[in-house]
């Protein structure tokens, strides 16, 4: 029932990308009904398992067939699976042995060290030792009889547009490797859609894919594959993700989107495709409205907000249960893409989806086909703006002619464009805009769309504006919109260090560096001495604090020296006088969203809490690295 009846709980923990398993032990065998042996799973922060299918609870006793008996026996069958493999697990409810489930999951293209804890009778210590050879194998390709399988799976003699549709939904799945974004690592799946097969893109909402240190895979029809993150729009609830064509021989079909001028207006008759590649739900509906859309900021988690986006409203309003994209088709052709919007766990903003026009999303799937290279941040103007009435533009001073302009150029045309917040306050000495401000023109050009107006690529833009009833001509620089595409994290001390991204430089008082801590382990050094999450670092131990570089180096130079030894000294189950766990004393020097300063001194823990970086290339195919310092 258990490996050894004399030990209560286990000695010894299997850290395998931050899912804690060990032996079954006496003091849990004893609370079951009947006799279980196995490998207990302790906890799974990054969700190597499916979370639907297991949990605490459970008890893996086979993996590919082979009896898991224990930790030992578990690492054995490891270490003969390639990391690209599927792992079959039988596993057991040790409160009911006969609760018994079997299920196929995939490890994770990129996790932390695979590391073993060993607990000294001795001491009470535990002895951290990395296991090597597992999942160490390389990826192995697709044999004939795979792609064979898919062929047979997605060969459909229907030519309608609508099977097109369907053969481009691929069913995605992402695990987070740590926090990032503001966003934490709970495990999302979802739909996505093939929007270039040559290229290897894929289009998916940012409700899927919130926290861009993610594991990302995809199931095209029995094969399970591997996606890097190819770019995360910064203005729309957009990702693009990106798998090789060469793994696949199956032709998906080229959806042939439209050039960006073709939009959607109120009262066009619209057919809108839900689903996955196994099943496709097909309605009609029709374009009710356009507004601007406008997500509201969490404050826990300052994680990316919407605004300045024309959304499209259907009628009826569809199923938010259906799934997370949907694809809006006329005659046949693809206009525009219905998303579900990121949610955190505190988000209670009402509307779940957005529409938007496949125009908006056209330039950036433009710059991924033709380059390799992750496409450069946008620019904005740090202002949002809201609708103004053409009815009654004529009291905020725009002229009978201006109106006339408006309406020779856009038809169709409403309303015009009004600041109705400022998002980043400038030094007083720069021309900036002002609330209440309309704009006119963007360099010569009228404001026909929204988008006209909210994104840029130079750093100078010409606008001619209506200002207290007056029109003038003014150059407003634009400032570098420090999106969702983070690259680098830092985690040291138990603190995960980032580069701010524009929604905390928004909010930040006093962005001292270019160095943000947004979240910290439970039990970690930093935590024990009460710290607030979301802070910049100025300084550590009287070295100055500029870039995630300075992290790095500073916290190579206060590594306890003597860890190596008190790690073996663990190990041989040695006793010991000094009760101190490796570590230093360190002073770090804080600044807080409002600008407050803190100095703060703690103790590191280099045994329990080892320091690492986690980064990844300019290029849309780079993984994740992550590498221990």
């Amino acid at each position: 029932m258990a490996q050894d009846l004399y030990e209560i709980m286990p000695t010894r923990t299997l850290n395998l990308g931050n899912c804690y398993l060990h032996d079954f032990s006496f003091q849990e065998a004893a609370s079951g009904s009947a006799p279980v042996t196995g490998v207990k799973i302790s906890m799974d922060w990054n969700g190597i398992f499916p979370s639907h299918e297991i949990d605490q609870r459970k008890v893996i006793h086979a993996i590919n067939f082979q009896p898991t008996p224990n930790l030992n026996a578990m690492i054995q069958v490891l270490r003969g699976i390639h990391r690209d493999q599927p792992l079959v697990l039988k596993v057991k409810d040790f409160h009911d042995p006969r609760d018994e489930a079997m299920f196929v999951t995939y490890f994770p293209q990129v996790m932390p060290p695979i590391l073993m804890y060993t607990r000294s009778n001795a001491t009470g210590f535990w002895a951290v030792e990395p296991v090597c050879g597992l999942l160490g194998a390389p990826e192995p390709k697709l044999g004939p009889e795979l792609s064979d399988a898919y062929n047979q799976l997605t060969t459909n003699t229907d030519d309608s547009f609508a099977s097109r549709i369907q053969q481009c939904m691929v069913c995605i799945e992402t695990r987070p490797v740590c926090p990032a974004n503001g966003q934490y690592t709970d495990r999302r799946s979802g739909t996505g859609l093939v929007v270039d097969p040559h290229r290897g893109l894929v289009l998916c909402s940012a409700q899927l894919l919130p926290n861009p240190t993610s594991n990302i895979s995809a199931t095209f029809g029995a094969i399970q594959c591997h996606l890097t993150l190819a770019y995360m729009h910064p203005l729309y609830p957009v990702v693009f993700l990106k798998y090789d064509p060469a793994l696949l021989t199956a032709i998906i079909p080229d959806l042939g989107l439209l050039k960006p001028d073709n939009r959607l207006c109120v009262g066009d008759p619209v057919t809108l495709l839900v689903g996955t590649n196994s099943r496709l739900k097909q309605c009609s509906a029709t374009v009710s409205g356009r507004q601007i859309l406008t997500t509201a900021l969490c404050e826990s988690c300052l994680d990316q907000v919407f605004i300045n986006t024309e959304k499209i409203i259907l009628s009826p309003t569809p199923d938010p249960m259906e799934c997370n994209i949907g694809v809006i088709c006329v005659d046949d052709q693809v206009r525009g893409v219905l998303l579900s919007l990121p949610e955190c766990f505190h988000s209670t903003y009402p509307v779940k989806y957005v529409g938007l026009d496949i125009a908006l999303i056209l330039p950036a799937l433009s710059q991924l086909r033709t380059s390799d290279i992750v496409p450069n941040s946008v620019r904005v103007l740090d202002v949002e703006f809201s609708r103004l009435s053409l009815a009654t533009a004529r009291a905020f001073g725009v002229s009978a002619q201006r109106l006339q302009n408006i309406l020779h150029s856009v038809p169709e045309a409403r309303s015009i464009f009004k600041v109705c917040r400022i998002l980043n306050i400038r030094p007083t000495d720069m021309v900036s805009l002002e609330i209440g401000d309309i704009v006119l023109q963007v360099n010569r050009r009228n404001v026909e769309h929204i988008d006209d107006i909210a994104c840029f690529d130079c750093d100078l833009v010409q606008l001619t504006i209506i200002r207290q009833g007056r029109e003038l001509d003014l150059s407003i620089p634009t400032t570098p919109f420090r999106g969702a595409n983070t690259n680098y994290i830092v985690y040291w001390a138990g603190m995960y260090f980032q580069k701010p991204y524009h929604t905390v430089l928004q909010q930040a008082t006093r962005p001292v560096s270019n160095v943000y801590v947004f979240d910290f382990t439970d039990g970690s050094p930093i935590a024990m001495e009460s710290f607030h999450r979301r802070m910049f670092v100025s300084e550590i131990s009287k070295h100055n604090i500029h870039t995630l570089d300075d992290v790095v180096r500073v916290a190579k130079l206060v590594r306890d020296p003597n860890l190596v030894e008190f790690n073996k000294r663990v190990a041989s189950n040695e006793k010991m006088i000094s009760g101190i766990i490796p570590g230093r004393d360190v002073i770090i020097r804080i600044v807080m969203l409002n600008g407050e300063d803190v100095l703060k001194s703690f103790r590191t823990n280099d045994q329990y809490f080892p320091a690492w970086q986690l980064r990844r290339g300019p290029r849309i195919d780079d993984n994740w690295v992550l590498e221990e310092f």
